[in-house]
């Protein structure tokens, strides 16, 4: 009787949404597991379910109990980790998250966990050391994932803007020309003294853009900086038109007014 009660319970928690409420998925397993103490696969999922909801000593509890019935080194180490780094425990969650990579080393999720502590410990050479390590297996890759990436480069010893710039025109390669991607390659760019690579990647996302006039105020400022002011200027005019061509409604939006009255003065 027990264990049809059980089956009855998990397949309710199956039919739930994936993003419905926590609070009643956390409750279906509370019982469940109230008629079953020891299913060590419900304390991990209802863990799982506390993290979620931000009770991260709880989530704990139930995956010292989980590995206490029913071991399992690799999910159980990623899963700590996981926790710990996101209620802010980075040292630990590092630790934990290397003992899971130590038992299985090609574990992407446990390499992204352990960047992201790694980052939040401001530990950056081993940020960057595990981002590395699952670069090549990032699939999806998020343009997030690239810019913690070259963040961790930039700032270990021996890295700088041009480290930066290296992976995220790595990333620029696989994703596209992102605009949050081409942004950050111009700011590492320029950091680096390479203008011409900067205006590059201007270029490139004023050639894909909707509406190109912050990409032509960029290309301007660029231009300036290396003493070509006739490019400027010209750039400068280009983003006046692009702006005063827009609809009424986009043009009073104050970033707009703003831009434009920037674009104006330094013209003259």
């Amino acid at each position: 009787m027990r264990a049809v009660l059980l089956c009855i319970l998990l397949s309710a928690l199956g039919s739930l949404p994936a993003h419905g409420d926590l609070s009643e998925r956390i409750a279906i397993l509370d019982t469940a597991i109230t008629s079953n103490p020891d299913d060590s696969e419900a304390l991990r999922e209802r863990a799982d379910l506390h993290r979620q909801h931000g009770d991260y000593q709880a989530a704990l509890d139930d995956l010292d109990r989980a590995t206490h019935l029913a071991p399992q080194p690799v999910t159980d180490a990623f899963a700590r980790g996981r926790v710990l780094r996101e209620a802010g425990r980075s040292f630990e969650a590092l630790e934990t998250l290397e003992r899971c990579l130590s038992l299985q080393p090609d574990h992407t999720p446990a390499h992204i966990e352990a960047a992201l502590a790694a980052a939040d410990a401001g530990q950056w050479a081993s940020a960057a050391q595990h981002w590395d390590a699952c670069w090549d297996r990032l699939d999806p890759l998020r343009p997030q994932q690239v810019l913690d990436r070259a963040l961790a480069h930039r700032l270990h010893a021996g890295g700088g803007p041009n480290a930066e710039l290296a992976i995220l025109e790595q990333g620029l390669e696989r994703l596209g020309p992102l605009p949050v991607l081409s942004e950050a390659a111009i700011q590492a760019a320029a950091a680096a003294g390479d203008v011409p690579r900067a205006l590059k990647h201007c270029r490139s996302g004023k050639s894909r853009a909707q509406r190109p006039e912050t990409w032509l105020a960029r290309e301007a400022d660029l231009l300036a900086s290396i003493g070509d002011h006739e490019g400027a200027t010209l750039c400068r005019q280009q983003a006046i038109t692009a702006i005063d061509g827009l609809p009424a409604n986009v043009r009073a939006r104050p970033a707009t007014v703003r831009l434009r009255e920037e674009l104006v003065a330094a013209l003259r």
